[in-house]
């Protein structure tokens, strides 16, 4: 799983050119511990690195595979892993059978700076940056995406790959993020990666001002010095001051505050239960179990024998995952074959990549053109 410095990695390079402030702030935070879903990336992470530098085993028989303390189930197999390795073959049909190396330590142009690239390929006239996104929550954008493009830079400043940008070669940046349909390549140029080095080193600089420059903004949502982010922390009371009537205008202005303080709240959650399971009381609060489950209290081949005695079916039989046929055809499915279903909708700010979808209006009038054709 990558793993980056720490005074300026892929990670963090995004965050610190939007808020200078947060580099040393970020210092002085509390030590965050991964998140559960964190934990599950790496897992996959580690998976589809063994896959793609494996490729004549079974993708099938990884499932199982325990990566510290988390397990590759069927589920995460046929909903991110094999999406996944799918759009990874798409991207090598489209440049080529390219070469490529697996979790690449690459530099930076700030001393000390440097992150882990997850694959890098290269042909006569591509250099193939890629990036796993296994979350299922944000949207990952990949034009203009300063983390790939730290990466990038980054092998330009190391030893083993600067000979690769000896000649006008473009660069390609791929996030594969399964969850979602993220755009499969961006290209861009190495003059873009001279300027994303003076864009990271004046913020660095800035970084270096006695009194800090801090922005706030989606970059927020991850930074480890969210708890006691003094730009955050004037964002809360003035929310809370202004609340009252509300129409849709004063809305979308509390939306906005709501998307930089839930980050926020959720953090100080977490420090929270952390004290408090490490059995320090917090007062007015206390630990209760989470919602429990049922699960089967023995052997399952005993439970399967038992509901066949019951006239039972112990076992329930499935269609192939599109993920899953795509794979034992080796290529897409036909068009029309698969559709993408929303479990419903959500507010996010206008920024978001993800588009929008059509308001009532809209889709009534998009209704009374085809009943008027009928």
């Amino acid at each position: 799983m990558t793993s980056h410095s720490t005074v300026i990695g892929g990670s963090s390079a995004p965050r610190v050119i939007a808020c200078p402030g947060s580099l040393n702030l970020s210092a002085q935070a509390p030590v965050q511990e991964a998140s559960d879903a964190a934990d599950e990336g790496t897992m996959l992470h580690e998976a589809v690195a063994y896959l793609i530098t494996h490729p004549d085993i079974d993708p099938v028989k990884l499932i199982g595979f325990v990566h510290e303390g988390h397990t590759l189930t069927k589920e995460l197999f046929d909903e991110l892993l094999m999406p996944a390795l799918n759009r990874f073959g798409i991207l090598q049909a489209g440049y080529g059978p390219f070469p490529f190396e697996v979790e690449q330590r690459v530099g930076s142009c700030i001393k000390d700076g440097w992150g882990t690239a997850d694959v890098i390929g290269w042909n006569n006239e591509h250099i193939i940056m890629i990036d796993w996104k296994f979350g299922r929550g944000v949207y990952v954008k990949t034009e203009e995406n300063k983390q790939a493009l730290f990466y990038a830079s980054g092998a330009r400043h190391t030893e083993k790959w600067a000979h690769l940008f000896e000649s006008d070669r473009k660069i390609v940046i791929s996030i594969i993020q399964p969850a979602f349909d993220v755009e499969p390549a961006w290209e861009t140029t190495i003059d873009r990666l001279v300027r994303f080095d003076l864009e990271l080193m004046a913020a660095m600089k800035l970084a270096e001002q006695e009194e800090p420059v801090y922005h706030d903004g989606d970059h927020c949502r991850f930074c480890p010095a969210k708890v006691i982010c003094p730009l955050l922390n004037n964002e809360i009371m003035t929310f809370t001051a202004e609340l009252g009537p509300r129409d849709a205008d004063k809305l979308g202005e509390l939306m906005t505050r709501i998307v930089l303080i839930k980050p926020w709240m959720a953090a100080i959650e977490k420090d929270a239960h952390k004290i408090a399971t490490s059995g320090q009381a917090i007062p007015g609060f206390k630990l209760v179990p989470k919602r429990g489950t049922r699960k089967w209290d023995a052997d399952e081949d005993v439970i399967a024998h038992n509901l066949k005695l019951l006239e039972v079916n112990p076992y329930s039989k499935k269609i192939l995952s599109p993920a899953q046929a795509e794979k034992a055809l080796k290529t897409s499915l036909p068009d029309g074959w698969v559709k993408t279903v929303s479990s419903g909708t959500k507010l996010v700010p206008e920024a978001d990549a993800q588009k929008a979808v059509p308001d009532i209006a809209t889709s009534v009038k998009a209704l009374a053109r085809k009943l008027k054709h009928v």
